[in-house]
């Protein structure tokens, strides 16, 4: 799928749904246990925040994806997102 500008954005799908679930659920699992943040990033908070931008460009209905992020990381109770 395409937006107006021509740009590919990933369909909302159920396939999309499980394969973001579960790589959002094995990063979380990885800050919990005191992992570096893949990417380069230097915190888990920049490595949060920089989905966060990349799902609102690329990802159709991309505020249940961050929502799961967010509500996630809450469960799991890790600190809130600084900047979002």
């Amino acid at each position: 799928m395409t937006n107006a500008d021509g740009k590919v954005i990933l369909k909302d799908n159920q396939v999309q749904w499980e394969f973001f679930t579960a790589g959002m659920d094995a990063e979380i699992q990885g800050e919990l246990s005191g992992n570096r943040p893949p990417g380069g990033y230097p915190t888990w908070n920049d490595r949060w925040l920089g989905s966060v931008k990349s799902l609102r460009s690329n990802q159709e209905n991309h505020e249940k994806y961050i929502d799961y992020i967010i509500q996630k990381r809450r469960e799991k109770g890790l600190r809130e997102l600084d900047g979002l």
